[in-house]
């Protein structure tokens, strides 16, 4: 996956990332290998990804569990420092985020959209009127944090040729 990201940059942005593995319980030292893979991570990708000190061994079967409260508050918590820091964040971002992106989600069977398509969905949904461009510079900003991807057509084909 990292390896992925970093072909996926476009060289403006360093993606932050959490490193979690699943499957915690298959192992009595997984702590200690998941800190082992997280150094190895730090140092291949150093400079083009920011990888957390903070990283997490789950036990995914369990969604009450400790650990993934402690994820869950981890996330929340990254994502708030996040949108509070960045003075580019756009008023329009929150209510897409929070109240169309999921509503698109739970609606939609197919996860892929081309961006005009959703451009054209905010501009309905949630601000009627607005310029193109400042509703495209909402969805880059909400890529480049990972609330949605963006592709063109022809990279929506290439990626789902591939699968």
């Amino acid at each position: 996956y990292l390896s992925f990201l970093r072909a996926s940059l476009d060289g403006k942005f360093i993606p932050t990332v959490m490193m979690a593995a699943s499957h915690g319980e298959s192992f009595s030292n997984g702590q200690r290998l998941l800190q082992q893979v997280v150094s190895e991570m730090h140092s291949l990708f150093h400079g083009m990804i920011n990888i957390t000190e903070e990283s997490f061994l789950l036990d995914c079967r369990k969604s009450r569990s400790p650990e993934m409260k402690q994820l869950k508050r981890f996330l929340k918590q990254e994502r708030k420092k996040f949108v509070e820091s960045d003075v580019r964040y756009p008023r329009l971002c929150e209510p897409v985020a929070n109240k169309l992106l999921p509503t698109l989600r739970e609606q939609r069977e197919d996860p892929f959209m081309e961006t005009e398509e959703l451009v054209q969905i905010i501009e309905k949904e949630e601000c009627p009127g607005q310029d193109k461009e400042i509703i495209k510079k909402v969805i880059d900003f909400l890529d480049e944090a990972g609330e949605v991807r963006c592709c063109s057509c022809y990279q929506l084909y290439w990626t789902c040729c591939r699968l």
